[in-house]
């Protein structure tokens, strides 16, 4: 057994340690009104609202023993359908929502596990997972509440390379992923390409996670539906913050301008090109490793400079027309840019370089919602939507400049219902249009050459699906489906899907799932180092003759167990997704230069040990996964995934007494496959000759990461918070891609590393 077998081994025999049962909960119901009082004198805390927003609610209260204050919290949330907003440590107010549509859409009972993970994670009875970053404990490795980051916690999702934009969901690629906001699909999800979140958590209301199947107005997304939705209630205190960390500076503010209207605005701007920090040094270092910045050898460089920075800003107003119509409008913005100016002696003379990549993201949309009644509510929405990538790569040697350019641009039209049939039965339908255009540019000089194409899609789709819940919430189904029209294609596709879940007894559960799903918009890639080698992925549409359309059918089923704050979830799945190319995948080995279409099967098993006792919560999560491709106009046709790691553990510890908040966690991957040289002919005819592609396989990947917390009141009206992390605190060398290339006529390896020990540091004030 290695070191990193070992060290891993020891830190899962300690959290196992610490398993144990505590005492059930309490099923008898009391008016609200008396458990708030409860619950006040057992936290020492101040709760204020209007009596008719709490009057006729009961609720069974739970062992206050066994839970925190934020689990508490947490849990009433959910249970009465109300906001709880915390204003300081001791005094949180309590509110009814003011959105159009919220009685309708919690009038059945949607979760099933209040604490998954970690505080402010839930797992839904649709297999689907929520996170509240407001209400979010803290994890292993991060400071600020990163949805994104987060949802790597649970088992089957994984980035293989650290990336944010390169979150891969049973075994499937980042563009296999529908990246929603607001209603409106992402082409871009991050900053510093790809390290950092792009989305500001603290005006963010919830994050729903599909990666089994999902409801049936979600078309898109093979692998997952990753939707992001912002705060809708007109009523709530205000709120603003600003923060600083080593690597950017934010600010937020969600408040009423009226009675009627609320303005939620927020920005952040990297410190990147005005100081020069360790968190700052280390990123650097992991995403231009293998760019044409550092794999430049036609020049020796006497004077650089690079500059680099990102921002983004978003906008969200909401206004009630009355108190049954609601209008809202967002806006977007999210850019990254990248400058580097060099002077350098090449072909004995000194010229001056210099490269540029930008890459940007807007969207702008309006919804408007009504309750047509007490049981049927509709919405509208409108949005168009701008994505695009431009590298600007000039070569001195050669006298050459390269623009390269992928955009895409999106307009779209959502109606959606929703009638509540009965207590146990509610209607989900609606219609959907979209038009999807992208452009891809490509311009040399010396010699001319350029090469623009555009491509667009109009698709219409309509949808049904029927939820039941039991009267005793034992039994949950939706059913339902997806009808396509692709008038490009003049072709209409269909997509059926059911989420079953079964509460056995008190402890026991049951889950069952099947769909079929498609995408149109994919990622490739053509040149590895196409945009300046950061960024070489390029967005494409289907146009079933090179590109087809990604078509892909699921099945999970799965068993839990829950008691006493002790959690084992249990579920296999199968998962094969047709339509995919070589291009797609990213080949760095003889498939490289090659165009052939395919498909990859996975199957698998996530696990997830949980425990919870006096302020700790504890983890232990595991996958198995088997990944394949079969590309038969390949030789050999079926050999494994790029994606294909088999085995996978996420441990943690977390302790949170008062403000102050602890967190240890550590990764375990096997590693995933490359291709190497064969041994006794590395060379023939000038080229490398590569072994059976993907019969070697990187080492195992291992970190461990540490975060701390602490909050605290400066006066009633204002809190402050200090955070400390660090990303990789043992220092492991890991490395999470490799390939060959040729270099004076020899095979020579490239590899390319993981983040090394990574610290950050976070001071923020919220009033």
């Amino acid at each position: 057994m290695n070191k990193t077998l070992r060290v891993f081994t020891l830190f899962c025999g300690f959290y196992l340690l610490g398993v144990s049962f505590l005492v059930a909960q309490s099923s008898e119901k009391i008016p609200l009104e008396d458990a708030l009082q409860l619950i006040e004198s057992n936290y020492q805390i101040k709760f204020s609202f209007a009596d008719e927003a709490i009057g006729g609610k009961s609720i069974s209260l739970p062992d206050m023993t066994t839970m925190s204050k934020d689990e508490m919290i947490y849990w009433l949330q959910f249970t009465t359908n109300l906001t709880f907003e915390v204003l300081s440590e001791r005094y949180i107010s309590i509110y009814q929502s003011s959105s159009a549509i919220t009685n309708n859409v919690e009038a059945l009972n949607e979760v099933l596990i209040f604490h998954y993970l970690a505080p402010g994670i839930a797992k839904n009875v649709d297999g689907s997972v929520t996170v509240n970053p407001s209400s979010l404990g803290i994890l292993p490795g991060l400071i600020e509440p990163d949805a994104l980051q987060t949802i790597q916690s649970v088992p089957g999702i994984s980035s293989a390379d650290e990336k944010i934009s390169n979150i891969n969901v049973r075994g499937g690629t980042h563009d296999q992923n529908l990246f929603l906001y607001e209603g409106i699909k992402m082409y871009q999800t991050g900053h510093f390409f790809g390290l950092i979140s792009g989305f500001n958590p603290y005006l963010i209301d919830e994050v729903t996670v599909y990666k089994n199947a999902s409801s049936a107005q979600y078309s898109e997304g093979v692998s997952s539906v990753i939707d992001i939705s912002l705060k809708d209630n007109i009523e709530g205190a205000n709120q603003s913050g600003v923060g600083l960390n080593f690597i950017a500076t934010d600010a937020f503010s969600n408040f009423k301008i009226s009675e009627k209207t609320r303005l939620m605005v927020s920005a952040k701007r990297s410190l990147t090109d005005v100081a020069f920090t360790p968190t700052y040094s280390q990123y650097s270092s992991r995403i231009f490793q293998d760019s044409d910045f550092s794999n430049n050898p036609s020049f020796t460089s006497i004077d650089s400079n690079e500059r680099f920075y990102f921002y983004d800003a978003s906008l969200k107003v909401l206004h009630d027309i009355t108190d049954k119509d609601q209008l809202s409008a967002n806006v977007l913005l999210m850019q990254n840019s990248l400058t580097y100016s060099e002077e350098s002696i090449g072909l004995n003379t000194a010229e001056s370089l210099e490269s540029g990549l930008d890459q940007r993201t807007f969207l702008v949309s309006i919804a408007y919602e009504k309750a047509l009644s007490s049981q049927w509510n509709a919405k509208a929405q409108f949005y168009a939507s701008r994505y695009g990538l431009e590298a600007t790569n000039v070569d001195i040697a050669n006298d050459q400049r390269l623009l390269q350019e992928n955009n895409v641009n999106e307009f779209g039209f959502k109606l959606d219902a929703s009638y509540l049939i009965s207590k146990t039965l509610k209607a989900n339908y609606g219609y959907h249009f979209t038009e999807t255009g992208v452009e891809n540019l490509q311009d040399v000089s010396r010699p001319d050459f350029r090469q623009f194409t555009r491509d667009i899609l109009r698709i219409h789709s309509l949808y049904g699906e029927v939820v039941f819940s039991s009267k005793d919430d034992t039994k949950n189904l939706k059913v339902g489906g997806r009808g396509m029209y692709y008038e490009n294609f003049d072709n209409i596709r269909l997509e059926p899907f059911a989420i079953f879940q079964w509460q056995l007894d008190e402890v026991f559960s049951f889950d069952f799932s099947v769909e079929t799903k498609s995408q149109t918009t994919s990622q490739i890639v053509d040149l590895q180092d196409d945009f300046l080698g950061i960024e070489k992925r390029r967005w494409i549409i289907a146009d079933e003759k090179d590109n087809p359309i990604v078509r892909a059918k699921k099945l999970s089923s799965g068993l839990g167990f829950s008691k006493n704050k002790f959690s084992l979830t249990l579920e296999g799945y199968y998962k094969k997704v047709d339509g995919i190319t070589t291009r797609g995948q990213a080949f760095q080995n003889q498939f490289e230069f090659t165009t052939a279409a395919g498909d990859y099967s996975v199957k698998g098993i996530d696990v997830l040990l949980q425990k919870e006792w006096k302020g700790v919560t504890s983890w232990l999560g595991y996958s198995y996964a088997v990944n394949k491709y079969d590309f038969q106009g390949l030789i050999p046709p079926i050999f494994p995934n790029n994606l294909d790691i088999t085995h996978s553990f996420n441990a943690a510890l977390t302790y949170k007494r008062k403000g102050l908040q602890v967190g240890l966690g550590a990764i375990y991957n096997t590693g995933k496959p490359f291709t190497a040289p064969l041994i006794t002919t590395p060379l023939v005819d000038g080229e490398i000759n590569f072994d059976t592609p993907n019969s070697s396989r990187l080492p195992d990947y291992f970190k461990l990461d540490f975060s701390t917390s602490y909050v605290f009141d400066i006066s009633e009206k204002m809190r402050g918070s200090m955070g400390i992390s660090i990303w990789n605190i043992l220092n492991k060398e890991n490395v999470v891609n490799t390939y060959y290339v040729l270099v004076d006529d020899v095979p020579t390896i490239v590899q390319n590393k993981a983040l090394d020990l990574t610290p950050n540091l976070s001071l923020r004030l919220y009033f």
